[in-house]
């Protein structure tokens, strides 16, 4: 699954990455010509208050903070969803000013992995998660809000092994 996600909204392009144990997380970064880019948002300032994610107690989380942002621009609102292995949870963040916020954020268990978000055209949302066994799992949409896995949705194997080749030989003639 991608870590990061470009795609445009007007003339501007819009990028998230992950920075796994630091703060402010998941930086938005925009670009008017996909050679220079500038830092233009933060999803969150704070993950979480755990004594790993503060670097309080003698504790730290590096490699167990936020990974594998997705970003996505649905119906006028910016969504960005990463999960953390500190947390054991999934984040969707949403606003629909990407530049100057506020984002508004939804957790729920587990933390999927490696994960992105998917809108249908039937008004229902999915997340596609899984790093060798691919998984669709269908999400609550109210309000544009996304809260979590929903009760009796869609949730199956859609990809027992991605990480078999395919079969698929490619032949580039120069």
């Amino acid at each position: 699954m991608p870590m990061c996600l470009i795609f445009r909204v007007g003339n501007n392009y819009y990028m998230s990455s992950t920075i796994m144990h630091m703060s402010p997380g998941v930086p938005i970064m925009k670009s008017t010509n996909l050679v220079n880019w500038e830092i233009i948002s933060y999803a969150y300032d704070t993950l979480a208050n755990l004594d790993e994610l503060d670097l309080e107690n003698g504790k730290s989380t590096y490699e167990h903070g936020s990974w594998a942002s997705s970003l996505r621009y649905h119906n006028g609102l910016f969504y960005v969803s990463t999960f953390a292995q500190a947390t054991d949870k999934t984040y969707v963040y949403t606003t629909n000013d990407i530049e100057r916020g506020p984002w508004k954020v939804a957790a729920f268990k587990p933390a999927l992995h490696d994960h992105s978000l998917f809108f249908d055209d039937d008004g229902k949302v999915y997340m596609i998660t899984g790093s060798g066994r691919l998984r669709l799992v269908e999400l609550d949409n109210i309000d544009n809000d996304v809260f979590g896995i929903k009760q009796g949705g869609i949730d199956q194997v859609v990809i027992e092994n991605a990480s078999l080749p395919s079969g698929v030989v490619q032949v580039c003639f120069i």
